[in-house]
């Protein structure tokens, strides 16, 4: 009804002119929500509402553009960091078909986004720890409240589509609990607490683009740990943000497969380290299964001799590493 958008648009002007400083976004939705009371009232124009999602296939990624993504104040600076840069289809005033692209250019250049990439979007689902203690015995367990968008239910009538809102409580994950373990038992460094923005750029410098989801919770909680591997006399120590860096070091090889690729994150009281990345033995052959975030020990050789695998991501490691051990570890 357009009373409903009028009102809304009320609560946004309010949010508009308050001081939480919302201005630099809301300024572009108050545009968007007048159309939306218009169209409700009857009066439709159909040349907005043609730009309300535009979605692009291009080479390895897509492109979206549309008025509808301003909804969105922020995105994410690359794979699994939060959102935290400003979305840059707010300063659309146009919505433009993506002009044809030279796939060859495209490969070495990267495709021309004309809006954002569906990969930076937050996923609309918040996550919260809870610690839940049983008056009975006194036991403690790891929880997470998750709330946001769980779904979409679609009306049996007119076909109309409706956002599902929901909360749930569960177990928290893997990662959750073993970060609560090296917090009980071992030593952690607590979080840097720096700027999401910064910190995925020194996880760019370390790792290159992207990286896996566990390894980002573990430095956005803390900043390094230091404990005893399980059966074993050995100490390990996760270095801290600042010190994560590319395991070869030294020019970039071409021939054989660069060890730069791997990123080096925890090193053992005996000197040796564990790596992180794809195994540069089988990277460009059909024996690698495409898997980027691979965890090997490695004696600082550059060969298959001193890399090996001993676990296909940080949360295994990490489990491998404080509750038991294999013998390919050492």
């Amino acid at each position: 009804m357009p009373e409903d958008w009028e009102l809304l648009e009320t609560k946004v002007q309010g949010l508009h002119e308050s001081d939480l400083e919302l201005s630099w976004w809301t300024k572009h939705l108050l545009p968007l929500i007048r159309q939306f009371a218009r169209a409700s009232a009857g009066d439709v124009n159909h040349d907005h509402w043609k730009n309300l999602c535009k979605l692009t296939q291009l080479y390895g990624v897509d492109d979206l553009n549309g008025w509808i993504l301003k909804f969105i104040p922020y995105v994410s600076t690359g794979f699994n960091s939060p959102p935290s840069k400003r979305n840059p289809v707010l300063e659309l005033t146009t919505y433009p078909d993506p002009p044809p692209q030279d796939r060859r250019w495209s490969a070495v250049l990267g495709p021309k986004i004309t809006g954002c990439t569906s990969n930076i979007l937050p996923t609309g689902v918040c996550r919260a720890p809870v610690k839940v203690q049983n008056k009975r015995n006194g036991q403690t367990s790891e929880r997470e409240f998750i709330a946001g968008f769980m779904g979409v239910t679609q009306s049996a009538e007119n076909l109309s589509l409706r956002p599902l809102v929901g909360w749930a409580i569960c177990e928290a994950s893997r990662i959750s609990q073993l970060i609560e373990t090296l917090r009980l038992e071992h030593q952690v460094e607590p979080s840097a607490r720096r700027d999401p923005a910064e910190r995925a750029r020194q996880f760019g410098d370390g790792f290159g683009n992207g990286v896996p989801a566990d390894l980002w919770q573990f430095y956005t909680e803390t900043n390094g740990a230091t404990f005893s591997v399980a059966e074993s006399s050995l100490r390990c120590r996760i270095f801290p943000l600042g010190q994560i860096g590319p395991a070869g070091g030294g020019p970039q090889p071409v021939h054989p497969p660069t060890y730069r690729a791997l990123g080096s994150f925890a090193e053992l009281s005996e000197g040796t380290l564990y790596v992180v990345g794809v195994d540069p033995e089988t990277w460009r052959s059909r024996e690698s299964d495409g898997s980027r975030w691979k965890v090997f020990h490695w004696t600082g050789k550059q060969s298959s001799v001193g890399l090996t695998l001993v676990a296909h991501s940080f949360t295994q490691w990490l489990e491998q590493m404080l509750c038991r051990r294999r013998e390919s570890v050492l």
